[in-house]
C-alpha cells in the first residue's frame, strides 16, 4: 500500500504541465523520440527468468524523465519542468520455457505523463550453463501526457544480459526502438502526426534481491539519460 501512495504521490509533482505550441515537423519528431521512446516501460529486471510458479513479482517503479528537453521546444511557452516523474504499477509473472511477462501501467488519466506496456523477455542462455544470463526482449508500449496533449506508442527490441550474485544482480541491454507521437494541430505549425522514427536504447541497472525487491536502471535512449526505480515485493 505505501509503494503504491508513493507512485500517485509523485504523479502530483507534474500535474498541471503542458506542452509548448507553435511545433515544427522537426520539433514533433524530437518530442516522438523524446516522449515516445522516453515514457516505454522499463525492464528493470536481470536477464534471468522467474519460474512458473509462484514466480511473481509485484510493486511500483518512476521514471525521471527529461522534461526540459520538451520546454526547449517550439514557443517554448509550456510548463514542463526539468525532471518529470512518470510513476506505473509494476507486475511480473513468469510463464514457461523462460518467457517471463512484464506489465507496467498507470491507470488515471492525470494532466501528467501516463500510459503502460508490456515487456516479453525470453531467457536462451541461462548461468547454470554458462557464466551468465542472456535473454531477448521485446516490448510495445503507449503513452499519453497531458491530458492527449501528447500521444505516442513505441516498439523495442533487443537483448539483456545478467550475472548473479544472489543478493545484488548486474545487468545491461541494448535495443532498437520505433515510435511514433501524434499532438493536436493546435500545437503544430504543420501536420500533427509524427511518422515513424528509429532510436537506441543502451541501459544498466542492479536487481537487489531483498525482504523488499529494488532495482535501479540509468538509461540512455538516443543518449538522453533518465533514472529510474523499482520497489516491491517477489514471490
Amino acid at each position: 500500500m505505501k509503494i503504491l501512495i508513493l507512485v500517485f504521490g509523485l504523479s502530483s509533482f507534474s500535474f498541471g504541465a503542458s506542452l509548448p505550441g507553435a511545433l515544427s515537423v522537426t520539433d514533433l519528431d524530437k518530442a516522438a523520440r523524446l516522449m515516445a521512446m522516453g515514457g516505454a516501460i522499463r525492464l528493470l529486471r536481470s536477464a534471468e527468468s522467474y519460474p512458473l510458479w509462484p514466480g511473481f513479482r509485484v510493486g511500483a517503479d518512476v521514471t525521471l524523465f527529461p522534461g526540459e528537453r520538451l520546454g526547449a521546444l517550439g514557443d517554448r511557452l509550456g510548463s514542463v519542468g526539468s525532471f518529470l516523474p512518470i510513476p506505473r504499477i509494476h507486475l511480473a509473472k513468469g510463464l514457461f520455457e523462460g518467457i517471463e511477462v512484464i506489465v507496467s501501467f498507470f491507470p488515471f488519466n492525470l494532466n501528467t505523463v501516463s500510459g503502460g506496456g508490456v515487456l516479453a523477455k525470453w531467457t536462451f542462455l541461462e548461468e547454470k550453463a554458462e557464466w551468465l544470463t542472456l535473454a531477448g526482449v521485446f516490448g510495445v508500449s503507449s503513452v499519453n501526457a497531458f491530458q492527449d496533449e501528447f500521444q505516442g506508442n513505441n516498439l523495442e527490441l533487443g537483448v539483456v544480459v545478467s550475472k548473479d550474485y544472489v543478493v545484488l544482480k548486474p545487468y545491461a541491454g541494448v535495443s532498437v526502438m520505433v515510435a511514433r507521437g501524434k499532438v493536436p494541430a493546435s500545437l503544430a505549425l504543420g501536420s500533427p502526426e509524427t511518422g515513424a522514427l528509429l532510436g537506441t536504447h543502451f541501459y544498466l541497472g542492479a536487481e537487489i534481491a531483498l525482504p523488499v525487491s529494488l532495482a535501479f536502471q540509468l538509461d540512455l535512449i538516443n543518449l538522453d539519460p533518465t533514472l529510474s526505480a523499482f520497489a516491491g515485493v517477489r514471490f
